[in-house]
This record gives C-alpha cells, structure tokens and sequence, in this order.
C-alpha cells in the first residue's frame, strides 16, 4: 500500500507538471511580450503567493509571473489589473488555487492552465486591502474601511463590518475562521457571518496603540503570529484560548453599543453583480482571553534611508515541533526559530510582500529591486553558534528530561489501577454455635490493579485489601482485621477473584473479656464494574486459646470510590444553561 501511495503521488506531481508546462507554451504564444526575457530585466513584483514546494506566482505589473525553485521565469500572462496588493492560495482536494486582488476590487483567479478574472462587489466608496483562502477555496476579500466579500461557489455575499474598522491584512485557518489585523491594534474575527473580538491580554501599550501590518496563520499549533509596530512579533495561541467570564460580557455589550451607534444614519451601501447577498448580522461580541506573548525584534535604533515600517511582511512553516516564522524588519529579514531571532538577510530595503519554500528552505523576498532569494540560515557563523538565552536552556533541559523519563516509562509496565472503598453487608454462619446466623458489616481500602491490555479482553487482575469488619454474632461477633491480596481473571465489566486474608481481632463475650484470634479467611468473589457490585462467599478459620473456630460468610458489596469519581466528573461538566 505504501508503494501505491507513493506511485500515485508522483503521478500526479507529473500530471501538474504536463499541465504547467502546457500552459506555458500557450501562454507564451498569447503573450509574447511578457516572456521570460524580462526576469532579467528585475520587474517589480507586489504580491507573491507559494504552495510550499513547488510553485512559486508573482503578481507583478499586468502579469501573473511563474518562477522555478531556482527563482527564474518559466512563464507569464497577461492581465488586465496593474497593481496587486496581495495573494493568497490553496492546495486542496480539488487542485491548486491562488488569488490575487487588485485595490479597486478586481480578482485574478490561477489555476494551472487557467487564468480568469472577475470583481468583488464593492461598497460603494470600499476597496481591497487584503484577500485570503482557506483550505475548501473559498475567497474572503478585506475592504478597507466597510465589508468583508465572501465567495464561495461562484456567489459572493457581503458583510458589513460591525464596528469602525481599519483592516491592514488578513489570515485564515483550513476550516475558514479569518483573522484580520489593521491599525490601533485592531484585531477581529471572522466565521460563518459571525464576528467576534478576542481579548490579549498582556501586551505592552506600545503594540496595544501600534499598527498590525501584517499576520500568518499556524494551523498545526493553531497559532497567530502578527507583525506589530517598527519591531514586534506577537505570539496568540488560539489553540489555548479559554471561556468567555462574567465581566468580559458586559465589554461585549459595550462593544454592541459602539457599533450600533456608529451604524445610526448610515445608510447601507448596494455591491456591484447580480450574485450579491448582503449579510444582515453584524452584531461584534468578545471572545476569552488568548494567551500572548510579545518578542521584540533585535533590529536597533532607526537607520539613515530605513524603509516604513509599514512595508513589510510575515510568512511561516508549521510542524509538531514548533513553528518557524518568517519577517522582514528594519531592512533586514529574520527567522524565528526555537525561541530566538535569527538574522538571515540584509539590505532588503522596502518590501511588497512574502513568501516561503519549507522544502528548498528559501524565503522569497518581493521589493522594489525585484524578487530576491534568502536561505533559511543565519548570515554569520557567530550568530549560528550563538549560544540560547538561559531560559531556553532551561526550557531545553527539562524537556530531555521530560523525553529520558518518557523512554524509561516506556520499557517499563504499564498498569491500570482502580482505587476501592467498599461496603460489605453479610451475613455470617458461625458452624457448630447458637444461633446459626449473624450480621457482619465490613468496610475496606485498597486497589485493582490490571496490567494494560491493547486488546482489552479478559486479563489478570491483583487486589491488595486491608479491612475492618464488626460481627454481631453473640458468641462468635467482634472486631476483626483482615490484610490479602485477591487475585482475579476478567475484564472491567465483570471479574472473578479468589481472595485469601490474613485476620486478626478479638470476640466479644458478654463480660467483655472475649478470647483474642487469629487465622486465615479465604473466598470467591464476582465483581462488575470495577466491584460497584460485588458478590462473595468465602469461608474463615481462626484460632483461639478456647480452640478453631469455623463460619462461612456471604456479603454483598458496594464500592464507592468510582460512585465518587463519576459524580465529580458529572459535576464538572460544562453545560450550556
């Protein structure tokens, strides 16, 4: 199977490739004034769009550009937008798609061998600033000052923002949540015509009032990373994000206000097209708290001729090791990579827009001297073998440890353990005494051990006990001790046990001066449930100066301690009243 799989992929990698290149030389044919020739020449490229491997798309000026992994141009087309302002893609079940938005709402769709266009249905007086896609192909286009544009299968739908907003960019997650980041530090939410405004706290005021230029979407750690301010990287794990609490609703309803207020005497604006279908809810509430972290980027005072902060960029790569990040700051481009900055270009100067290789390890870099090639290592040898900051040793140290421990755990057994409380109701037949029955009540601890079993079928079982039981029998009743250990044969539903005991006590006579006794007390029990219900009849020898002493004793058992467990659970349950 694993042969087929391989066989496959590389029969559709080959099939893409045919396809590319036929679109090539068709291309090429149509347009023979953007051919390949001009990549020498450095055209300006503005937005830039990368599956991670193979391919590489450049917006540039009236052209779409397709570049190899070695950063040359393979092919162009002609398209009738002059300037991009971003791209975004998908590789997905139903193939690769990339989108690049123009500012006055013009949308150029690639696929291989095929190139469309097509507009966003702007409100009137909005233009694009941002345009993303999630995993399933469906476009979100991010007006500036007034509505969301969502298609999905060839509609577009229109929702009004809910509050007065400044979108700078955007990043979406594979199931189609939108994060979008813009000046004052804005951050808002976007699923399924729903708004929501999470709460980051921790933050210093300076990137609380900075602008976030620019953001990046991890879906494996399901973390936001923004670019903020002149030299900022802010961390949001949304994968940790806790509940919404009592004093974050009554901001939520002042949130409500706000843009209920804003939106009095507005009138609503009417898209262009005839699919429009204009979202009535706008209503913005607040979301918990998502745990922050702050990295300031190393890149010093300001510099003669350093380009805005503004122009510049963030991509990343995703594993279950961590993620690494990469940004343009300062002129310069850096890798964050297990908890450090990493400087890996220089003198990049103003930058458009970026773009990531994971396989070729390279970032593409689009300025204004054209699109330039940075590998994923650090510049100088100094700061490659500079050693980590001690809290990153630290951190370091213990997951070793951590993973050391983890190993030993892992050749070691492995058991699975149920804590018991039980309370047994008997009945006991002292043999050879008047009267023939009496009543025994005992309360026991211990534990029910298994050894873990993949197949969870009937296994082993061990029971180690230690018990109190009083006895009312007027010539053989008292305090009895018993310490053993049962051993069993079943699964968690039902097991039997044999389980033999060591006992200690005293009889009670009626002048309080009974005989003391010792012996042994050996039984077969049944136990469901992890002994909730237990049955067991066994029989108990004791010695004593007045000579043996023989009964057989039948009880009925309840163990309470998984009665407690699953209360606690039941009560800690969240509900939704």
């Amino acid at each position: 199977m694993g042969e087929f799989n391989r066989l496959l992929v590389s029969g559709l990698r080959l099939a893409s490739l045919l396809v590319v290149m036929l679109w090539s030389a068709s291309a090429l044919a149509q347009s023979p004034e953007l051919g390949p020739s001009e990549a020498s020449g450095g055209p300006e490229v503005r937005a830039l769009w990368s599956d991670g491997h193979e391919l590489l798309l450049a917006g540039g000026r009236q052209a779409i550009r397709l570049y190899d992994q070695s950063g040359a141009e393979t092919v162009s087309a002609a398209v009738e937008p002059e300037v991009f302002v971003d791209a975004d893609g998908t590789r997905a079940v139903g193939g690769v798609l990339a989108v690049f938005a123009a500012a006055d709402g013009r949308l150029v769709s690639w696929r291989p061998g095929e190139v469309s266009e097509e507009r966003v249905p702007l409100l009137e007086g909005d233009e694009l600033v941002a345009v993303v896609v999630d995993a399933s192909g469906t476009v979100y286009a991010i007006g500036r000052e007034q509505a969301l544009y969502e298609r999905g299968t060839r509609r577009w739908r229109v929702y009004p923002y809910p509050t007065r907003m400044r979108p700078l960019a955007a990043a979406t997650s594979p199931g189609g949540q939108v994060h979008i980041v813009g000046r004052d530090g804005l951050l808002v939410r976007f699923l399924d015509g729903e708004w929501d405004r999470p709460l980051v706290p921790g933050l210093t005021p300076e990137s609380i009032r900075a602008p976030w230029y620019d953001a990046w979407y991890s879906a494996v750690t399901e973390t936001l990373w923004v670019r903020v301010g002149r030299d900022r990287l802010v961390e949001l794990e949304f994968g940790e994000q806790r509940a919404v609490i009592d004093s974050e609703l009554a901001s939520e309803r002042l949130l409500r206000d706000e843009g209920e207020g804003e939106g009095e005497g507005e009138g609503e604006g009417e898209g262009e097209g005839e699919d429009e279908d204009s979202g009535a809810e706008t209503a913005l509430r607040v979301s918990g708290a998502v745990p922050t972290r702050e990295h300031p980027i190393p890149i010093g005072a300001p510099s003669e001729g350093e380009a805005p902060a503004g122009f510049t960029a963030i991509t990343g790569v995703s594993s279950a090791a961590g993620d690494r990040v990469v940004m343009t700051a300062g002129d310069r481009v850096w890798l964050w990579d297990r908890g450090r900055f990493v400087l890996i270009g220089r003198d990049i100067g103003l930058v458009h827009d970026l773009a990531l290789d994971g396989g070729e390890g390279v970032a593409w870099v689009a300025s204004r001297a054209g699109l330039e090639r940075v590998p994923l290592v650090a510049i100088s040898k100094e700061q490659a073998d500079q050693p980590l900051a001690e809290s990153d040793q630290k951190l370091l140290e213990r997951l070793r440890r951590r993973e050391a421990w983890q190993l030993r755990k892992a050749d070691g057994p492995r058991f699975f353990w149920m804590p018991t409380i039980r309370l047994d109701n008997g009945v006991v037949f002292p043999l050879g005494a008047e009267p023939v029955a009496g009543y025994s009540l005992e309360l026991s601890a211990g534990a029910m051990l298994q050894p873990l079993n993949k197949e969870r079928g009937p296994t082993l079982w061990v029971w180690p006990e230690l018990a109190y039981r009083y006895e009312t029998h007027p010539s053989r009743g008292g305090h009895l001790f018993d310490l053993g250990v049962g051993v069993g044969f079943g699964t968690h539903i039902i097991a039997a046990f044999y389980r033999p005991r060591l006992v200690l006590g005293g009889i009670d006579r009626n002048t309080g001066d009974g005989p003391a006794v010792y012996g042994l007390r050996h039984g077969l029990a049944l136990e469901a449930v992890w002994g909730i219900v237990g049955l067991e009849v066994s029989h108990q020898y004791l010695g004593s100066n007045e000579g043996a002493l023989n009964d057989i004793r039948l009880g009925l058992s309840i163990n309470l301690a998984p009665l407690i467990w699953i209360g606690i659970l039941w009560a800690t349950i969240p509900t939704n009243e």
